[in-house]
């Protein structure tokens, strides 16, 4: 089975189509792919390096619980500065090709009042230490 995991704080459902479409083509062959999101793991910024390591330990387990041996499985995992250094190498030490969605920003001004929208452009994988 094809998984791509979404450890995020952005629903797959709510990805337009570009981004689902550079999902599947992360995977090595065609074909259908489940969708699983992973809330991504709330970081409290008073957190003491060793509680982060704690936090992110817990989102392991539940990582490690959803993948099955066989299972061609991809990731997206977009978070707290610091709990990346955790995550994404345990992730890649399970066989895990672990990715960062890479966005243009758009700004736009109306009436004095800035906002900004992000277009997803592409998914690029995190480099192996």
């Amino acid at each position: 089975m094809k998984v791509f995991l979404n450890v995020s704080n952005h629903p797959s459902d709510r990805w337009d189509e570009s981004q689902k479409k550079g999902a599947l083509e992360l995977f090595q062959s065609s074909g259908e792919i489940k969708f699983v999101d992973i809330q991504y793991p709330q970081i409290p910024p008073q957190a003491t390096l060793g509680e982060v390591k704690s936090i992110c330990d817990k989102t392991m387990s539940q990582i490690k619980s959803l993948v099955n041996a066989g299972d061609e499985v991809v990731s997206l995992c977009q978070g707290e500065m610091t709990s990346l250094f955790f995550l994404v190498p345990a992730m890649q030490a399970l066989g895990i090709k672990v990715f960062a969605a890479t966005t243009e920003r758009v700004a736009v001004e109306n009436g004095g009042i800035k906002t900004s929208i992000f277009k997803f452009c592409r998914f690029r994988e995190y480099p192996t230490l």
